[in-house]
This record gives C-alpha cells, structure tokens and sequence, in this order.
C-alpha cells in the first residue's frame, strides 16, 4: 500500500528513520553489548565537565552525566588533567568578579554558562562556593583528578604547528585555552607512549571535548604528523 502513496511512503519512512534514531541515541540494546573498553582513560574538556557540574542547564547537564554512567559501565576510566580543573577554576572566577557589579554584568560573554549564572541570578558568593567545592564536586560525578604527565617529547610531535592550527585569529601562541589544548593534547601522546590502535578500546588515553573545531585540527595536524591509530582528540 505504501509504494502506491507517496505520502504514506514519506510517513512510513520518517517514523522508520525515527525509530532507528531512538534506539541509537538511548542505546536499548547496552545491556547485551559484549565489547568493553579494556585500558581507555577518557580525559575531559572544560565545556563538557561545566555541562556534568550543571553550570550550562539541566538539560545539558543530564545528557553529560549520563554519557559519563555509559563510559563507566562499558568500562572506560573517567579522568580530568589538573590544568583542566585550574582552567574551570579560571573561568569562574571571571563570573565571581563581574557578577558584583552591573558593568561586570554587562560584559559576560553570551554563552550558556553565562545565561545559566543570570537566569539562576547567582550571586558571587554562590560562584565562590562553586570554586571551593569544585574538586569534590568532579569526584562525585566519578572523575579521578590527575596531573598532567611530565612533557616527553619523543611522543609529542610538532606542537608548534599545533598551536598554529588550533588558536582564533585574535589569539596569541601563548593564549589561556590554546596552551590548555596543547597541553592536553600533548599528555594524552604521552600518556599513550607511542602506541598506536585502530580502534578506542584499547587506546590507553583520549582527551574527550566538546568543541569540533579543535577535533578537526587535532586530526588534521595527527595526520600531517605520518601517525596513524585513533586521533587523541574525540568529540
């Protein structure tokens, strides 16, 4: 009947497409799943562990912890380096000083962390309880906070061309978030000492982020380097 009404066929085929959908983004079928990360430690960026504390709203909050009880279960380790914890620490402490007058307001950037801090009205005081129980609050939510591991630039590669690559035009080599991703980038190639997989589950470290940009250039640089394997990079 469908192959004669085209708009049948159009229905029919939306609501297969959505079906499909449904079930990959709730993964029904992870309770049969056989195959486990065996020695994976995922890393996490600065926006993705501000969405997991609740800073970028409920909605956002909830899909990042329960992307970080799927990693847990199918058996990655969840981490953050300590540059990635003091660059939250930054952040927020930008939101602690402006938050106290109208000027400082007036000049937040318009992200979702802003608009979370004013529709919430938080108060400096409250930004400030956030800083002091930041560590705790990261433990809670299953990470192990780790330093990063000292530079070794036999697994390193050209990080010059990297920061090149990842940095905004207004930004300079030595800009907060690009020594930040460099960094990161760096001790995740460090931490994986040279070895090389085709596949996540054995990949021993990836920095996980929620910008596609710096996973792009990431790979693109990975590439341009002759390595081959996972990027150290994942959205």
């Amino acid at each position: 009947e469908a192959s004669r009404d085209p708009f049948m066929a159009t229905a029919l085929q939306r609501m297969l497409e959505g079906f499909v959908l449904q079930n990959a983004l709730l993964l029904r079928d992870i309770g049969s799943a056989t195959r486990r990360f065996s020695r994976l430690t995922v890393y996490f960026d600065t926006g993705f562990l501000l969405e997991a504390l609740g800073l970028k709203g409920e909605a956002a909050g909830l899909a990042a912890r329960e992307a970080l009880d799927l990693l847990r279960d199918t058996g990655a380790e969840l981490a953050a380096f300590d540059k990635t914890v003091m660059e939250i620490r930054r952040i927020l402490r930008v939101y602690e000083d402006r938050l106290a007058t109208a000027e400082g307001i007036a000049s937040l950037n318009p992200t979702d962390v802003t608009r979370y801090v004013l529709t919430h009205h938080l108060t400096p005081s409250d930004i400030r309880e956030t800083i002091s129980l930041l560590e705790a609050s990261l433990r809670g939510l299953g990470l192990s906070l780790r330093k990063v591991p000292p530079h070794d630039r036999r697994y390193t590669f050209d990080e010059a061309k990297l920061t090149q690559l990842i940095k905004r035009p207004l930004e300079s080599d030595l800009h907060q978030r690009v020594v930040h991703d460099v960094d990161c980038v760096a001790a995740v190639l460090t931490l994986r000492a040279g070895h090389s997989t085709p596949t996540y589950d054995d990949a021993r470290a990836v920095f996980a982020t929620t910008t596609g940009l710096l996973v792009r250039n990431v790979r693109e640089w990975y590439d341009a380097c002759g390595e081959s394997g996972v990027c150290p990079v994942i959205h």
